[in-house]
């Protein structure tokens, strides 16, 4: 979709230049990410995870969408999408 595409061109741009990453960091993404945040604080709340790693958890599920958005992969089969939340939210953290 159109909104794919600029997010696309978005992402590059912030590859391209220093001062486009800074903003897409400090100013685009803590506004992209606020609902899945949300999600994620309301789970730790919950007991589900540590609170300390949310920032991780919204590393992983980003890395997924954007991986399958700038691969052409946004057809992901409901089985995938189940794996991927199992592995996002997994209470089983080991050190390493």
């Amino acid at each position: 979709t159109p909104p794919g595409g600029a997010f696309r061109a978005l992402l590059a741009e912030a590859q391209a230049s220093e001062a486009a990453g800074s903003r897409l960091r400090n100013e685009f993404l803590p506004v992209l990410f606020r609902p899945v945040r949300h999600l994620f604080e309301r789970a730790a709340a919950r007991g589900e995870f540590p609170a300390h790693l949310i920032d991780e958890r919204i590393a992983l599920w980003a890395g997924f969408n954007w991986y399958h958005l700038l691969t052409w992969q946004i057809d992901a089969d409901e089985a995938l999408l189940r794996r991927v939340e199992t592995l996002v939210v997994s209470t089983e953290i080991r050190a390493g």
